[in-house]
């Protein structure tokens, strides 16, 4: 997905579940993209922001992790395909980057 303004959904709650789908969609909602994401359980410190952590390999980033404000739950992305072949072909070890998102913790808007 290029950079740009998405809206990040979370269809269903976590419960005992340990996987979960994730919509994130463009902002005037053209075009949705369903990821199949694991449920994380946080440390007992909930976050006050929503924030989204991206792998980054040089100039690509990969988004990684969703974790909503005050939520004890988080999600996890799974490495994709083009990753994979990225951190096998490259001797570059990712970065964690984190971004603060805009707007309520069950439906987030981000900046790039």
């Amino acid at each position: 997905m290029p950079a740009g303004e998405y809206t990040i959904s979370n269809q269903g709650g976590p419960g005992s579940r340990s996987t979960d789908v994730l919509l994130v969609g463009t902002t005037g909602g053209a075009r949705f993209f369903a990821f199949t994401v694991r449920v994380e359980t946080g440390d007992g410190n909930y976050p006050k922001t929503s924030r989204l952590m991206f792998r980054r390999y040089g100039n690509q980033h990969f988004l990684s992790g969703v974790w909503s404000a005050y939520s004890r739950f988080g999600h996890e992305f799974l490495e994709s395909r083009t990753e994979r072949e990225l951190t096998k072909s490259a001797a570059v070890k990712p970065e964690t980057v984190i971004v603060l998102a805009q707007g309520p913790s069950a439906r987030s808007t981000v900046a790039r």
